[in-house]
């Protein structure tokens, strides 16, 4: 996916940080006490549209795939998801400048997705 987004948008293809993207990807499986962190499909999407943005795993294109990744995420499960550009554009940099929380993210999720 970050190859074909990259070929696509321009930029620089690669994974710098390989330890970093799995626990972007994986952090949707977290649990404590035995129970899940993120339990819905939405808080999961969530996670890893923020955990991929944040952790900056690849050379180039993290805010794009973090935003994609969550639209096909979201898309795989049937999931009616459809933000503007500007909306995708503003919430990929928020994520990234810090000024956006998890929660902030996932709030906007809810207002917009219809379940």
């Amino acid at each position: 996916m970050h190859k074909r987004l990259i070929e696509t948008s321009g930029g620089i293809d690669g994974i710098k940080n390989f330890a970093l993207l799995d626990s972007a990807v994986n952090s949707i499986y977290q649990t404590f006490d035995g129970k899940e962190l993120y339990p819905s499909l939405i808080e999961k999407a969530a996670r890893l549209c923020f955990s991929l943005n944040k952790n900056h795993p690849f050379i180039d294109g993290n805010k794009r795939v973090s935003m994609h990744l969550l639209a096909v995420f979201l898309t795989f499960h049937d999931i009616d998801y459809k933000p503007t550009n500007q909306e995708v554009i503003k919430i990929g940099l928020s994520i990234a400048d810090g000024t956006m929380t998890y929660d902030e993210l996932l709030n906007w999720l809810k207002k917009i997705i219809k379940l």
